[in-house]
């Protein structure tokens, strides 16, 4: 087996008993041979090797390793799981042991809760408590259950939470509409556009992306664009969200969204915004299942991207970019 694959699925060691995500190796410039599996020399909770249930109510701290992922979408629907736990028991807290190589703008949903301690690894194994309940959450990306379940509901199972039991707000983000007060939207009406996705496989093509700008202001709308390059018929307004309260507002202030799969699409159903979201191959049921304001459209008709998260081969991207010529066939879903 691959060296590199076999340190999948949960947190690793290197040989000075230091923790570390295998998501942190590229980074490191280090052999993967110089590491092994934190299950090697530690048994913690992992529901990926062994299914658990956790009763928060007994418990004070959780420690969870990679909590809440390295991406901002998966930050935003893990957060919306620790909420939860936070409302329902108030004597939880948390403390998450993240990666140094995250983007500033994924770590920064993460400030300003004093139920929340964030350490970013390095991390000594020895310093890990062994009295608390220590999760395992390590590259969740390639356990089965991220491609088979809701993400809300596998970020729960992976906590050992019953998924069911978490209210209608947890599953929409409700937490963010406490966060989308402290900054002036942009004046006006206006439908915000998002093009860009962390993988080319889910990111708009340019030219589409043109189209959908020049529909939308034929139409009368004002158009604002977030990621990618600028449009003809748009206002960038990138620079204005680099901060996350900045994003926040900006959403928050939208008439409609209309986004590639991506972290905004999570972040207006928290902000109660519409939302056109178009998904290229993943099941678009795992990803906005509990957004009622949101309309989903699978470009992939044929399948034939079906959960991939990212394109291991040209030809993926080519049939990409034939599919996304159907995008603006779904302006038409927005009121």
């Amino acid at each position: 087996m691959n060296a590199r694959f076999a340190l999948t699925g949960e947190a690793v060691l290197d040989r000075q008993d230091q923790l570390w995500l295998p998501c942190d190796l590229p980074h490191l410039g280090r052999a993967p041979g110089e590491f092994r599996p934190l299950s090697a020399s530690r048994a913690v909770l992992n529901a990926d090797r062994s299914p658990f249930m956790l009763d928060y109510a007994t418990v004070g701290t959780v420690h969870i390793l990679n909590g809440m992922g390295v991406a901002l979408g998966d930050s935003v629907i893990g957060l919306s799981v620790l909420h939860a736990l936070k409302a329902a028991h108030p004597q939880f807290q948390c403390v998450l042991y993240r990666s140094p190589h995250t983007p500033a703008y994924v770590e920064a949903p993460y400030s300003g809760l004093d139920w929340l301690t964030v350490r970013h690894l390095p991390w000594p194994l020895a310093e890990l408590p062994v009295d608390e309940p220590v999760i395992d959450l390590a590259d969740f990306m390639y356990r089965p259950a991220f491609d088979r379940l809701a993400m809300i509901d596998f970020f729960a199972e992976s906590l050992g939470i019953v998924a069911p039991s978490l209210p209608a707000t947890t599953r929409r983000n409700g937490w963010l509409q406490h966060q989308a007060r402290y900054c002036p939207a942009p004046d006006g009406d206006y439908t915000l556009l998002c093009t860009r996705a962390s993988s080319a496989l889910r990111s708009m093509p340019h030219s589409v992306a043109e189209q959908l700008a020049a529909t939308l202001a034929g139409q009368g709308r004002r158009v604002l664009s977030l990621g990618g390059p600028p449009l003809a018929a748009a206002e960038d307004i990138s620079e204005r969200c680099r901060l996350w309260p900045e994003l926040l507002a900006c959403i928050a202030g939208a008439q409609q969204v209309v986004s590639t799969d991506t972290a905004i699409i999570h972040l207006a159903a928290g902000l109660d915004v519409p939302c056109l979201a178009y998904f290229m191959g993943m099941d678009p049921t795992l990803r906005v299942r509990d957004y009622p304001r949101c309309h989903a459209i699978q470009l992939d008709g044929e399948g034939r991207l079906a959960g991939l998260h990212h394109a291991n081969a040209q030809w993926q991207l080519d049939y990409a970019a034939a599919c996304w010529q159907l995008a603006p066939e779904g302006l038409a879903l927005l009121a």
